[in-house]
């Protein structure tokens, strides 16, 4: 049960849009036991932010997921996820954070795991 929430300061196009839905689908698998069948996304484009007291071209990517995974795991998907954000949005990796959080409890279709 991953979601994954991208803010950023740049405008997200339709095309841009699809191309990190599809990106982040493929990505989640580097997380064990992980797949697209339950990533959950949300883009937030055109976002006030700021970073290093300036206005450049930056984002937040928020990672959560029921369970843990391995610091590795974790590794590999912020370089696939800033790696993509680069390569669709155009932002600098250098401006770019990732954020992890694990959770114990998650709730889907009425109940907990």
């Amino acid at each position: 049960m991953p979601f994954i929430q991208i803010n950023t300061s740049e405008k997200i196009s339709v095309q841009q849009e699809e191309d990190l839905r599809v990106k982040a689908g493929q990505h989640i698998s580097l997380l064990p036991d992980k797949t697209e069948d339950w990533l959950m996304m949300e883009l937030c484009g055109e976002r006030k932010m700021f970073f290093r007291g300036q206005t450049v071209p930056c984002a937040m990517i928020a990672v959560s997921l029921y369970g843990k995974a391995p610091a590795e795991a974790y590794a590999a998907l912020t370089a696939a996820l800033s790696g993509t954000v680069n390569q669709v949005l155009g932002i600098p990796p250098e401006n770019i954070y990732v954020k992890y959080q694990e959770t114990e409890y998650w709730g889907w279709n009425g109940a907990n795991f």
